[in-house]
C-alpha cells in the first residue's frame, strides 16, 4: 500500500514539474509589461524614461565642458564591446555564458539565473548566439527612446540585442550585504573561500546615482553589467537592481572579506 501511494506522489510530482517547465518555457510577447519582481519598489517604464532622459542631459553638458566623446552613437559595437573588455579584466564576474535559450529566441537565461526578453527585432541575430560565446548587460544605448531598458553584448560576435529583465529568475550570486548611504558604498556577496568564509566585493557608487542608491535595500539582488557611457572612464560598471527595476554607475574597489 505505501509502494502504490509513494509511486502515486512521484507521478504527480512529474506532472507537476512538466507543467512548470512547459509554463516556464512561454515567450513573454511584446505587448505585455515587464512583471516587476517587487510592485511596491519597481519603477515605471515613464519613471525610467524620465531617469535616463535626465542622464542623457548631464552626459552631455559633460561632454561640452570636457569636450571628451561619449558612447551613445547606437551604431558603435566595437566601442561598447572595447568597454566591456576593459571592465571584464577589472572585475571578472560582469561576463557570464548562456545557459537556456528559448525556443523561439524571445529569451535568454544566463549564468546567474537572470532570464531576459529580447526584443522582437533582434530575434533573427540571437538565434546564432552559441553557449560558450560570452555576454554581458549594458544600459540601453537608444536610452529614454526605446522601451528596452538594457542590451546585451555578444563578447564573441560584437553583436548587441536589447532586453529587458524578465520574471521568475534566481540569481546566485550578487545580494546587498551592506550599504553605506552617505559614502555611496555597497558590498555584495560572491560566495565564499575554500575555507567557507564569505568573501564580498566593494563597490563605490557614482555620487550622481545617490538618490537611486538611497531607495535599495539589504538583500536586494544586483546583476553587474557594464557602463557604455561617458562616465565609464571613472564607473566602468552598472549595478542593476532587480527590486527597484533601477541601475547605478559603479566603480569596483576590491575583493575580500
Amino acid at each position: 500500500m505505501l509502494t502504490k501511494k509513494f509511486g502515486h506522489y512521484l507521478t504527480v510530482l512529474a506532472l507537476v514539474s512538466a507543467s512548470l517547465c512547459a509554463e516556464e518555457a512561454q515567450p513573454l510577447e511584446p505587448s505585455q509589461p515587464l512583471p516587476p519582481t517587487d510592485p511596491a519598489r519597481y519603477i515605471t517604464q515613464a519613471e525610467f524614461a524620465s531617469i535616463e532622459q535626465f542622464r542623457a542631459q548631464e552626459e552631455q553638458n559633460n561632454a561640452a565642458d570636457t569636450q571628451k566623446p561619449i558612447f551613445q552613437d547606437p551604431t558603435a559595437s566595437r566601442e561598447t564591446v572595447t568597454s566591456g573588455a576593459y571592465a571584464a579584466l577589472l572585475y571578472t564576474g560582469v561576463s557570464q555564458l548562456p545557459i537556456w535559450f528559448a525556443a523561439d529566441n524571445t529569451a535568454i537565461q544566463l549564468q546567474d539565473g537572470s532570464i531576459w526578453q529580447v526584443a522582437y527585432s533582434d530575434i533573427n541575430k540571437v538565434k546564432e548566439w552559441k553557449f560558450d560565446q560570452f555576454v554581458y548587460i549594458t544600459p540601453n544605448r537608444w536610452g529614454y527612446l526605446s522601451s528596452y531598458r538594457f542590451e546585451m553584448v555578444n563578447v564573441s560576435t560584437r553583436e548587441i540585442a536589447e532586453i529587458n529583465y524578465m520574471k521568475p529568475s534566481f540569481i546566485n550570486d550578487h545580494v546587498v550585504k551592506g550599504i553605506n548611504y552617505d559614502d555611496n558604498r555597497v558590498a555584495l556577496n560572491e560566495g565564499f573561500d575554500i575555507a567557507g568564509n564569505p568573501v564580498y566585493s566593494y563597490w563605490t557608487v557614482s555620487s550622481s546615482d545617490y538618490y537611486l542608491l538611497n531607495k535599495w535595500l539589504p538583500e536586494d539582488k544586483i546583476i553587474v553589467g557594464v557602463n557604455i557611457g561617458f562616465t565609464a572612464y571613472s564607473n566602468p560598471y552598472i549595478l542593476i537592481n532587480i527590486y527597484t527595476g533601477t541601475y547605478v554607475h559603479a566603480n569596483f574597489n576590491y575583493t575580500g572579506y
